[in-house]
């Protein structure tokens, strides 16, 4: 049973941008919820609601301990981290256990997944001395991530194999959605077309075989814990829609990060040891991938997408001229 009220019949208006699947679950959440928790034996005393980007979160205290349960509208999204914390069992790196997972879409028309809850706080929360030490620890975590091996290219499929036939088909298919369907509010003709040559139809960014990616790594996707002034990552979460591909997608340029966070990051690869030749080119072009998508996904989601967009131009200038 669901104590507190948890339906928000105003999310169309305070979060414009999203996907229908989103509001409908958003609109209809105390349903969709104890379906969920009859179907995963969950008796709440205590449900929180926090918006995700893609799908919902609820955080679930039943008088003894806690879990998340995600719903999201996208199917094939939550099999994919499905897949991404199973793999990394046993790695070193820190991931929740899954409790318990359905993507039938027979409790409730969305897929929906419980996940053990790690205790810890997101970067936000950690005083900013620390950001760079924070970032260099989701560097070595990302370095054990990345020397795994997996099948296939983008995501996995509920009947076996994988969704894309090769890292650009990958690219293309997860990155040519709504947000990007923007774009030329955004930018010019002539970038856009510089850009996607460039990026997702290069051919030359297609020379690798899949490893294990987290495909977006951001500041409220890993968890610390502070303890006698010494940092320690306690959670590694939230993997994006590509979780098959190439290692450099994950990995900021140091030498125009967005703060000390992304620096530390980019230094565990590229201060630790020098980038091949390729894997500079790969590096450089990824990222204007990653930007180019995520000015279009600030600007279609109502926030500030001029500094983004700053950066996105400014990369592809460097780029052209080479």
């Amino acid at each position: 049973m669901i104590k507190e009220k948890i339906n928000k019949p105003n999310i169309r208006d305070t979060k414009p941008g999203y996907s229908e699947g989103y509001y409908d679950i958003f609109e209809h959440l105390e349903d969709y919820a104890a379906k969920i928790f009859a179907a995963a034996d969950i008796h709440p005393q205590e449900t929180k609601v926090m918006e995700g980007e893609t799908g919902v979160i609820l955080n679930v205290f039943d008088g003894q301990q806690r879990a998340i349960v995600k719903i999201n509208p996208f199917h094939g999204d939550l099999l994919t981290s499905d897949y991404f914390y199973n793999k990394l069992e046993g790695s070193g790196v820190p991931v929740p256990s899954v409790l318990f997972f359905d993507d039938s879409r027979q409790v409730i028309p969305y897929d929906f997944q419980v996940l053990e809850y790690l205790e810890g706080v997101d970067i936000r929360s950690i005083p900013a001395k620390l950001h760079r030490q924070a970032g260099t620890l989701v560097g070595e975590a990302l370095q054990k991530i990345h020397s795994i091996n997996v099948e296939g290219f983008g995501w996995p499929l509920s009947g076996g194999g994988w969704g894309a036939t090769s890292w650009l088909d990958a690219l293309r298919k997860n990155y040519f959605d709504s947000s990007l369907a923007k774009k030329h509010e955004v930018f010019s003709t002539e970038e856009i077309r510089q850009i996607e040559r460039i990026t997702f139809f290069n051919e030359k960014l297609n020379s690798i075989a899949p490893h294990l990616i987290h495909s977006d790594v951001g500041h409220g996707n890993s968890l610390y814990r502070l303890e006698d002034n010494q940092l320690f990552l306690v959670g590694f979460i939230d993997p994006g829609g590509i979780i098959g591909g190439d290692p450099m997608f994950d990995v900021p340029l140091s030498v125009d990060a967005e703060d000390d966070f992304e620096k530390g990051i980019g230094e565990v690869y590229t201060g630790r040891r020098s980038l091949s030749p390729e894997e500079e080119y790969r590096l450089n072009h990824l990222n204007l991938a990653r930007r180019f998508w995520s000015t279009c996904w600030h600007y279609a989601t109502g926030r500030d997408h001029k500094p983004v967009k700053d950066k996105t131009v400014v990369l592809l200038k460097n780029l052209t001229t080479r």
